[in-house]
């Protein structure tokens, strides 16, 4: 397998193809520009200029798209899912700083107008992609390289062509895997609160994934790495009998790790766990 790597979203990307790809310019092209445009660490992006401005004239459709799905996914959540906690993760040192005023909505779907001419935010609301952004570019990429490929975003992965065995890493020890599934068409998601965390003014450890769970991580297969990117910061934030309601909603499966080492998984999933 040809194997290529980069930078890009505050994360290590790798692609795995039975040959070098052809393209690698064009789809580094396309991630640059998908990281200037939607980055919220980048003051000139549009998603900054927006939540600058409160307003964006002629929105890319792409843009558009992004933005419909975010609220799509708040409402078929119950407001889980919310893309504006970018107030909330600038309050905590995570990115620019937040203007005074700023706060996360409590009505995404009356605080965000969207139309094909503008969109238009409240002025306490302030928009992040992290929740789903790389799930994106990931599937993006992968729908540019014809024939197999595994496209894996840092932790997002989404693999096209047979199935391939991918390992599921320790959430405390990094490069030691539990087990591993068979992946194929499809994707496999992880998140974590242990992957990105900052110390806030007050010297307080923070998380970019916000509130308290006895999960230390969560692994979710579906058909889209979009999906499965939303839904694995989707259920680091509800508990099981919600997180069991959205994978069957999505058709995903999931894995859970606990604080205490333990695993959970529904039948779906596949893991076959390493012996200790």
């Amino acid at each position: 397998m040809a194997e290529w790597s980069f930078k890009a979203l505050g994360t290590q990307w790798w692609l795995e193809s039975p040959q070098p790809l052809a393209n690698q310019a064009e789809i580094l092209a396309v991630v640059r520009q998908f990281e200037d445009d939607y980055s919220r660490f980048n003051p000139s992006s549009l998603l900054s200029q927006l939540n600058d401005k409160h307003e964006l004239l002629s929105p890319p459709p792409e843009m558009q798209a992004m933005l419909q799905y975010g609220l799509d996914m708040y409402s078929q959540t119950g407001g889980v899912f919310n893309m504006s906690v970018g107030a909330q993760l600038e309050k905590t040192g995570y990115g620019r700083v937040a203007p005074a005023g700023a706060r996360v909505s409590e009505n995404l779907l009356q605080d965000v107008q969207l139309t094909s001419q503008k969109i238009t935010l409240a002025p306490h609301v302030r928009l992040d992609f992290g929740g789903f952004g790389k799930g994106w570019l990931v599937d993006k990429i992968a729908a540019m390289v014809d024939g197999p490929v595994i496209v894996n975003g840092g932790g997002d992965i989404y693999v096209k062509g047979p199935r391939q065995s991918l390992l599921i890493e320790h959430p405390l020890t990094a490069g030691q895997a539990i087990g591993s599934v068979a992946v194929g068409d499809e994707s496999l998601c992880s998140s974590s609160r242990q992957k990105r965390v900052w110390r806030d003014a007050k010297g307080q450890e923070q998380s970019h994934i916000p509130g308290r769970s006895n999960l230390l991580s969560v692994h979710v297969r579906a058909e889209s790495a979009l999906v499965a990117d939303t839904l694995g910061t989707v259920f680091l934030l509800v508990e099981r009998p919600k997180r069991l309601e959205l994978a069957a909603q999505f058709n995903a499966e999931i894995l859970e790790i606990t604080q205490d080492l333990d695993f959970w998984q529904t039948p779906g999933f596949g893991l076959e766990p390493f012996r200790s």
